[in-house]
């Protein structure tokens, strides 16, 4: 049987999980191929390395974590790789940056390697109007609400976030 996993095979991935599930299994051979490590494309796309980036993501982890470590990284770090795990995720990582400043270099990357794929370095290079960054900004950490998606007239399909369903 084949098994495939998309996404980083290392890098906060169920494959660890399973390959140790099928090991235990009697005449099973597990054996692992790779492909491009999201960590590497990440890097290769903003031009830079990784070798020197504390790197955090949010895939499969508690919001108190990644935030915890984040923070850590801009207290103590130069250049940061975060890894986002959805469009929440962006509007909280720039509420952090706006409360803590600090001197570092934030790139974010959501859906890496897929035709949605978005890389940012810092809030500031995302394309939306500062008056809908600054609203932005004074939302962070309102993590409850609702994703609402539209259907555009001639084709396609439109989601928001919203913490207040009424607007």
């Amino acid at each position: 049987a084949v098994i495939l996993f998309s996404g980083d095979t290392g890098f906060y991935s169920g494959c660890e999980k399973l390959c140790k599930a099928l090991k235990e299994l009697e005449n099973t051979e597990v054996k692992v191929l790779p492909g491009i490590s999201s960590l590497s494309s990440f890097a290769a796309k903003l031009k830079t390395s990784w070798q020197d980036a504390y790197i955090v993501s949010a895939h499969g982890i508690e919001e108190g974590v990644w935030k915890a470590k984040l923070q850590y990284g801009m207290e103590h770090y130069g250049k940061i790789f975060f890894l986002c795990s959805g469009k929440e995720t962006i509007l909280q990582v720039g509420g952090l940056v706006e409360n803590l400043g600090g001197n570092f270099a934030l790139y974010v990357g959501y859906n890496l390697s897929y035709p949605d794929e978005q890389v940012f370095e810092g809030l500031e290079e995302i394309d939306w109007p500062e008056s809908t960054k600054e609203i932005q900004r004074n939302w962070i950490g309102k993590s409850t609400g609702v994703e609402v998606e539209f259907d555009i007239v001639g084709g396609g399909k439109f989601s928001i976030f919203t913490t207040c369903i009424e607007t």
